[in-house]
């Protein structure tokens, strides 16, 4: 599929990348979608169908406050359930 460096084949997402250790992060972050908002993507129907489900697969729409930014739960500020 074609896209951005960033794109995720494997789960249908763009994920973050590791510089340090020259992979992608597989991590559920809202950024993970940025591009489908933006709208810096080949328009391809197959990303967003693939994006969906992404979304269906995660826990996302287990939550209780809405879509979180990340699914880590831990007292930083920008994790569950402070986001």
């Amino acid at each position: 599929m074609e896209g951005s460096s960033r794109w995720g084949e494997e789960v249908g997402a763009w994920l973050d990348y590791d510089m340090i250790n020259s992979k992608k992060r597989n991590y559920f972050f809202k950024t993970n979608i940025s591009p489908l908002w933006t709208g810096c993507y080949e328009k391809h129907q197959t990303f967003v169908k693939r994006v969906l489900n992404y979304l269906n697969k995660s826990e996302i729409f287990k939550t209780l406050v809405g879509i979180p930014t990340t699914l880590s739960t831990t007292d930083q500020q920008c994790d569950q359930l402070n986001a």
